[in-house]
């Protein structure tokens, strides 16, 4: 039985490009509008969110019995996320593994592309780190510059949206957010030169976890003596040699050769993640790692080895 495929906001197969190299292997229903998406959501497997201003799932969502993926075509998710689909069990929640699967010690190395200026790489920082210590993965944190010190422009609109939504999803998660310092420019430098110190120390994962609650929950001015000391001293870090390492530019070159890894997968932004070939981009993306990692550990009889 081929498996059913739900577009909402087309009405046919010619408004979505290569859509017809599927219509071979799933079964196509379209709806733009909320009764038509009732009718066609019955016994449907998966959701094409095309519409990205559409807001139709919600009145609809009884009828969905049968959804087990939604997948939404923009950068947004406002319109598909709702409380009814969050309270249910298809909401994509992951159980992690109490014992690391001996089979995940063949794995390559877990690559987080992270950047100090990035909200949703500072919300993907605990549960990498959860993910990686649950499948015993060796987590390689990656920093990049942020995209407008990368000579990327990012308009106010976008910038606005990305508090809001990250402010949802904080809340989500139950991760503090909400007092910002933007630490862009010479506050960015600082934290990317420190830290490669407190890496030297064996606190790298403590100044990322302490630096983005200072940024993102406690406006913390990074670009201050007072606000990168306090910083510091959370992480157990000897304020001379802090001092020191902010006069040390070393962290630029592999910074850079972060950023072409990153580019040469077919990421761009961050946070982006990478075991081997696979790579995801977005922290609302960590479940599929968790399933990929699941699958490469998975030895047929649906338990983990």
């Amino acid at each position: 039985m081929k498996p059913v495929l739900v577009i909402q906001g087309a009405k046919g197969i010619d408004e979505i490009p290569r859509l017809d190299e599927l219509s071979d292997q799933a079964e196509l229903r379209f709806a733009t509008t909320s009764d038509e998406l009732r009718r066609v959501l019955p016994g449907a497997d998966v959701m094409l969110g095309w519409s990205f201003r559409d807001a139709s799932l919600p009145a609809a969502w009884d009828a969905a019995t049968d959804l087990r993926w939604i997948h939404w075509a923009g950068a947004g998710v406002d319109a598909a996320v709702f409380p009814e689909l969050a309270a249910s069990e298809r909401a994509m929640n992951v159980s992690l593994p109490v014992t690391p699967p001996q089979m995940a010690r063949e794995l390559p190395p877990l690559e987080f592309f992270h950047s100090f200026r990035s909200p949703y790489s500072y919300l993907a920082l605990r549960q990498v780190m959860d993910v990686a210590d649950a499948f015993g993965l060796d987590l390689k944190i990656r920093p990049v510059l942020p995209m407008v010190m990368r000579g990327m422009k990012v308009p106010r609109r976008k910038l606005l949206y990305i508090a809001y939504d990250t402010k949802r999803e904080s809340e989500r998660l139950q991760i503090p957010f909400g007092r910002l310092a933007d630490p862009v420019g010479t506050g960015v430098e600082r934290l990317l030169a420190v830290y490669n110190y407190a890496c030297s120390e064996n606190k790298g994962r403590e100044f990322l976890r302490n630096a983005g609650e200072a940024v993102w929950s406690q406006a913390v001015d990074v670009a201050s003596d007072a606000g990168m000391r306090r910083i510091a001293s959370r992480t157990g870090l000897f304020w001379p040699e802090v001092v020191d390492s902010m006069q040390d530019d070393s962290w630029r070159e592999s910074v850079e050769q972060n950023r072409e890894s990153m580019m040469a997968s077919g990421s761009w932004g961050v946070p982006t993640l990478r075991l081997g070939d696979f790579v995801v981009w977005g922290q609302d993306r960590i479940w599929l790692l968790v399933r990929h990692v699941e699958a490469l550990c998975n030895t047929g009889d649906g338990i983990l080895r």
